[in-house]
């Protein structure tokens, strides 16, 4: 197993606008949307294309291209991310770089960790083949001690091409490293590392799909992915769970006898340091897991860890709510901001909505240790990647 990364040219942003950028798309509230699409060149128009679908989102980016709204870089290059950041009131920095990494043939270099959702899958599909091109970078992690030095030196003394603030407080600092022989640097090192999925299993999904399904300039065009790739150990890399928003109208106390054979069913405050899952339908309930009992269920051992996101699903959701796998893709949704998610239940545009306690990395890395895959939306790797940093287009015939 030896995954190869690359350096590429991707299109830029011209004067790296900072008013292009945008969270990853599948986070972004509907307000958040319509605010950042008041700004005719933003990412948003073609990662997320309003009524004229992928063929309106093709035709925009064609437009960029002819503008020169949008530009390709002139030299094969990497992209070096510096996040600064706050986290339970410490200050934290994450370093990661943007390039391309060969997924086909798939020699298991590539690791997902999460299922993924068909209709998800075959949405990206669309929307990357009008216009053939990977609008966001998948995130990769790797256990590699010697990434971060060699990404400071590359980037020491050197300007960022683009400073940004997001809404949650992140500074972005984005630089480009063109010296082929500090790339070279950073090939060697990663070369015989084995990569693990953290976010983008839909597009890797996607990119992979699309690759067996096309021929020459375009097959070779896929047999990449752009990747955001940062190591595992960095202490800016933290690992949260994503909340799960109920939209039929149901609420815990019409369930609560069949919920707690296998949960402790506490009523708490506000669960900001919660270890548990956590309901809210109006009050909140902490959910405590009867091991024993959900273990016998499942047919887990006693030396498998038990994770939340499959509790949630193979318990709370199937057995106690009776919700199906249809449910699920159709039913459930997910929302990363707590107080969004009570505003939803409050206002009677969902049931409840179960709170997700955050992992800890040793916790995380145990659970998919044997190679496991967690249900879809399992984690929420934070801080995310912007979108608009780089595209990687085909710009052949």
């Amino acid at each position: 197993m030896c995954p190869e990364v690359r350096p590429f040219k991707p299109l830029k942003f011209k004067d790296n606008r900072t008013s292009s950028l945008s969270p990853p798309f599948d986070t972004i509230s509907g307000e958040q949307e319509m605010r950042l699409k008041s700004n005719p060149y933003n990412i948003t128009h073609l990662t997320l294309p309003d009524e004229g679908g992928p063929e309106g989102a093709r035709n925009k980016l064609d437009q960029w291209l002819e503008s020169n709204v949008l530009v390709p870089e002139d030299q094969d290059s990497v992209i070096v991310v510096k996040q600064k950041f706050s986290f339970e009131n410490n200050e934290m920095t994450r370093l990661g770089i943007i390039s391309l990494v060969r997924i086909n043939p798939d020699d298991g270099s590539i690791k997902p960790h999460e299922k993924t959702f068909e209709s998800s899958v075959n949405g990206r599909v669309s929307i990357m083949s009008r216009l053939r091109s990977q609008l966001e970078p998948i995130f990769l992690t790797v256990d590699c001690d010697t990434m971060e030095p060699i990404l400071e030196d590359a980037i020491d003394g050197q300007q960022p091409d683009l400073t940004y603030s997001d809404d949650e407080g992140t500074v972005h600092n984005i630089y480009t490293v063109r010296d082929q022989s500090r790339i070279a640097k950073l090939q060697s090192a990663l070369s015989s590392k084995t990569f693990l999925v953290a976010d983008g299993h839909h597009r890797l999904e996607a990119t992979r799909r699309l690759s067996s399904e096309s021929e020459g300039g375009q097959r070779e065009f896929w047999n990449y992915v752009m990747a955001y790739i940062t190591p595992i150990k960095e202490q800016g890399l933290v690992i949260a769970g994503i909340h799960r928003l109920v939209k039929k109208s149901m609420k815990l106390g019409q369930f609560a006898v069949e919920a707690s054979k296998f949960f402790e069913l506490n009523e708490t405050s506000y669960p900001k340091d919660s270890k548990h899952m956590v309901v809210y339908d109006g009050k909140y309930t902490e959910l405590v897991p009867k091991e024993e009992e959900i273990r016998n269920e499942l047919g887990i051992s006693g030396e498998e860890p038990l994770v939340h996101a499959e509790m949630l699903n193979d318990i709370f959701f199937a057995r106690t709510l009776n919700l199906s796998p249809h449910d699920l893709e159709y039913s459930v949704s997910y929302i990363h901001d707590v107080e969004e998610a009570r505003k939803e239940v409050d206002s009677g545009k969902a049931g409840m909505v179960v709170i997700m306690p955050k992992w800890s990395k040793e916790e995380f890395l145990r659970a998919i240790s044997n190679g496991k895959h967690l249900p879809q939306k399992s984690t929420y790797f934070f801080p995310k990647v912007l979108s608009g940093i780089a595209i990687n287009a085909y710009l052949g015939e």
